[in-house]
């Protein structure tokens, strides 16, 4: 029996370290991640106070929008551009929870693409999503509500309950920007909340480049998707702007 308690307790080790690494997009080691979550939880004591405020200030301070590189942008280089989307926002929020030792992990799935609705026409049913999985006092709490800054997800709102729509605007109606540490909060994932949102679960990967390279059922990983997408986003990004502007 103590073995087995012993190995158990090795695995259990082995994965939480799993869960605090760098790899290449989570480059938790660069000067602006470390010293970006050292700033945000000066002063907090606790995991979950930690993990709020990082939350926040990734919901607040990197705003809603698209690269022209689209996905393809480690932490450190969403936090110098201060926009990201989905994809891009939860690599950084990853990397700044395992910057402070929180451990953190990007859960990858499919999303309707109508939730993009008024921003652009994806060219497809579905395209790739992934939210955060956050272990606070030994539970994992799932979110996404930091991928909405406030005064677009505020606007997008109104807009779906002025025009009697349930998705799009980059969000859902019902749905939470805000976000507590104990419970799950999505601003974007909650088939709940919209049928037919979600119907492949793709799982943990150490990162979006891992997923890209790995998952044969990812959808916006090619070169291709990407070079199209230096075409989309500019204009994407204009509407956008002109939406957040509304609140």
């Amino acid at each position: 029996m103590t073995l087995f308690l012993l190995i158990g307790f090795c695995y259990a080790e082995a994965r939480m370290e799993g869960h605090l690494k760098a790899t290449k997009y989570l480059n938790i080691n660069e000067t602006n991640i470390h010293e970006t979550s050292h700033s945000v939880t000066l002063g907090l004591l606790d995991d979950r106070a930690k993990a709020v405020a990082i939350h926040d200030f990734v919901r607040d301070r990197i705003f809603f929008g698209f690269s022209t590189f689209f996905w393809k942008q480690s932490a450190s280089q969403v936090l110098a551009e201060k926009k990201g989307f989905c994809n891009t926002k939860s690599t950084l929020f990853v990397a700044l929870l395992r910057s402070t030792g929180i451990p953190a992990r990007q859960i990858f799935v499919n999303i309707n693409s109508k939730i993009l609705d008024g921003f652009l026409k994806a060219g497809s049913e579905f395209v790739d999503h992934s939210y955060v999985e956050v272990l606070i006092e030994g539970v994992w709490i799932k979110t996404d509500s930091f991928i909405l800054d406030p005064n677009l997800f505020n606007s997008a709102q109104k807009r779906l309950k002025a025009e009697n729509k349930k998705i799009g605007y980059g969000t859902i109606a019902g749905a939470s920007n805000s976000w507590d540490g104990k419970s799950n909060s999505f601003s974007q994932f909650l088939p709940d909340l919209y049928e037919g949102l979600s119907t492949i679960n793709h799982g943990e990967f150490d990162d979006i480049g891992d997923f890209y390279s790995r998952s044969n059922s990812a959808i916006n990983g090619s070169w291709f998707n990407r070079f199209v997408f230096n075409f989309l986003a500019t204009g994407a990004n204009t509407k956008i702007q002109k939406i957040r502007d509304e609140n």
